[in-house]
């Protein structure tokens, strides 16, 4: 449960990472003639909804709303201002206020920063939301695992901060996202081995196993990116990235090898550490066992764990992939032109880099530990 918890929040947060990437810039700009955007919490206090019938201005599945605003957090808390919204039945993304409604509005003030110079309704407010569905996700994590839980959390919360304070600010500001994905990526493997294995030779071994395997899926991703000639941005974060003006320096090279590492680690972790933990009960309990007999238990006992998580990374890249797919099928594009265009491109070479790296790391763990575990065995 543990392990399993770290891998999906792993791969969520990889899935996110992009737009991340994009918007972490996107609130603010430095350039002298742009405005500066903020973004606020406000309550609708007051709807009046405009339809055809009423302005023959609007089209007939077309319907204008105007809002009165109430901003409720920041250094304009209070003022409330009438907002026109229109909105397209035929749009998916329908924003009809309702009055109780809490929005998010982005704002562009004036150069001293005193007065807003516009408002405009941006979404729904949906931070309280995101915290509830975390805090419930926390509490049966601890309250049904207990301390093996906290430790998921503890492993989940690493992993987050690591990206957000550590890779996504580096490489905004030059650094290449392998060498910034390598050092992460050790720190998270050696803490979780550790906790579950201990400072020893299965830690070891399970160690040396994650390296290859997590290796293998960078070296992988490094090749598709190069030779299927990707960056592992879709068209739309490439060109908010590409015109940010804080960021010119960005460093693409590498970020799909980055992302194909940080997919696999999660997976191979899970996959090494239980291989060395069932090898080494077999050891235990059977001292006299060969070597060749003790690695191609390991190689069964591996089997199980990497099919399952093979299976999960699979499911994760249907599940990332079927929005963009209906979309592609809604407009009768070709197969060999959809899998060709680079959004769809870029998940598969991910997904199938990890799933390679997932099987690379099976048997090297069963070889070091047959290896090492019966170094002074005669058998």
């Amino acid at each position: 449960m543990k392990k399993t918890a770290s891998f999906l929040l792993t791969i969520l947060i990889l899935l996110c990472c992009t737009p991340v990437l994009a918007a972490s810039t996107a609130t603010n700009t430095s350039a002298d003639d742009t405005p500066q955007v903020y973004y606020y919490k406000g309550e609708v206090l007051r709807v009046e909804t405009i339809t055809f019938e009423q302005d023959n201005s609007l089209s007939y599945d077309e319907i204008k709303q105007i809002n009165d605003i109430k901003i409720k957090q920041g250094d304009f808390e209070g003022r409330v201002y009438t907002i026109e919204n229109n909105v397209k039945y035929s749009d998916p993304k329908q924003l009809i206020l309702s009055v109780g409604d809490n929005v998010m509005l982005s704002a562009e003030l004036t150069n001293d920063g005193t007065e807003i110079q516009t408002i405009h309704i941006y979404d729904y407010y949906r931070i309280n939301q995101v915290i509830t569905v975390i805090v419930i996700a926390v509490i049966l994590l601890c309250g049904v695992c207990w301390l093996k839980g906290l430790r998921a959390l503890i492993s989940m919360v690493i992993v987050s901060l690591g990206l957000i304070f550590y890779f996504v600010p580096l490489m905004l500001n030059g650094y290449s996202p392998i060498l910034l994905i390598i050092p992460l990526c050790a720190v998270i493997a050696f803490l979780n081995i550790a906790w579950d294995l201990g400072v020893n030779i299965k830690g070891f071994s399970a160690l040396l196993g994650t390296i290859a395997g997590v290796g293998i899926a960078g070296i992988t991703g490094y090749l598709f990116e190069h030779t299927a000639h990707l960056i592992g941005l879709g068209e739309t974060e490439l060109n908010m990235l590409y015109y940010m003006p804080n960021h010119v320096s960005l460093d693409y090279t590498g970020l799909m090898s980055a992302c194909v590492m940080l997919i696999a680690l999660g997976a191979v972790i899970d996959i090494c550490t239980d291989m060395v933990f069932e090898m080494a009960v077999m050891k235990d309990n059977n001292p006299y066992i060969t070597r060749r007999k003790l690695f191609l238990f390991g190689m069964r006992s591996g089997r199980g764990y990497m099919s399952r998580n093979v299976n999960t990374v699979f499911f994760i890249l249907i599940a990332s992939m079927l929005p963009i797919w209906i979309l592609f099928v809604g407009y009768s594009t070709p197969f060999v032109e959809m899998v060709n265009m680079d959004v769809l491109s870029i998940q598969l070479f991910r997904a199938m880099g990890a799933i390679i790296g997932i099987v690379v790391c099976m048997p090297v763990t069963s070889y070091f530990y047959t290896i090492l575990g019966k170094r002074n065995s005669l058998y």
